[in-house]
């Protein structure tokens, strides 16, 4: 009888991962298919509406190439890396972040674009900051 517990309640906490993971993608965007950190930056820096659109553009275009096809095996094939193929790895997105950020600069006024730069060095501050904890 404890078998059939304990074998009912790991099914249990299975389907709740996988369901979980699967509402993770749904959940990150709002019913009109826009980001909503996408949308808290857009009301943070004050964009006018020409501002939001090409930032919207630019965000989604990043985004993908950054992420790529995260997959499963993407993930296998990331901890088969080398540290040399690691380190190319993040340069190349050490370079799209770059060039993310001046095509930004031509989307934001110069004050607009300070901000937008102090949030991004704060992001990022945070993401290092939860990655050293969770180690």
């Amino acid at each position: 009888m404890k078998k059939i517990i304990g074998l009912c309640l790991v099914m249990l906490m299975t389907v709740g991962v996988v369901f979980a993971q699967d509402g993770r993608r749904d959940r990150n965007l709002l019913e009109n298919g826009k980001d909503p950190r996408t949308e808290q930056i857009i009301r943070d820096l004050d964009l006018n509406a020409d501002q939001a659109e090409a930032y919207r553009n630019l965000d989604n275009e990043y985004r993908d190439r950054m992420r790529g096809d995260h997959s499963w095996q993407d993930e296998q094939r990331d901890m088969q890396m080398t540290r040399e193929q690691k380190r190319e790895k993040m340069q190349n997105l050490e370079n799209m972040r770059n060039e993310r950020n001046q095509r930004m600069k031509n989307i934001l006024d110069d004050d607009q674009y300070n901000r937008y730069l102090e949030m991004e060095k704060k992001n990022w501050e945070n993401r290092t900051d939860k990655s050293m904890r969770n180690r």
